[in-house]
């Protein structure tokens, strides 16, 4: 395996470990609870900017990456 396909490994891992850090921040609470809770919207949307700057990271660096890829439009 090249660096470059190890570091697109890596920064896939780093989104799948925000989108699950997410899931066990929120899943015992309700919107009310949510949105009553900073220290928990902070943490929510700290791994979101996680997301997108993996994803921008991904987008930018390993175009080819995408071809295989599915649209959910």
């Amino acid at each position: 395996m090249s660096k470059d396909q190890q570091r697109l490994i890596d920064y896939l891992a780093h989104m799948l470990q925000a989108i699950e850090r997410i899931n066990r921040y929120i899943e015992d609470l309700d919107e009310v609870a949510f949105l009553q809770n900073e220290l928990v919207q902070d943490a929510v949307l700290r791994n979101l900017e996680i997301l997108g700057e993996a994803s921008n990271t991904i987008q930018k660096h390993y175009p080819d990456s995408q071809h295989n890829t599915r649209s959910y439009h």
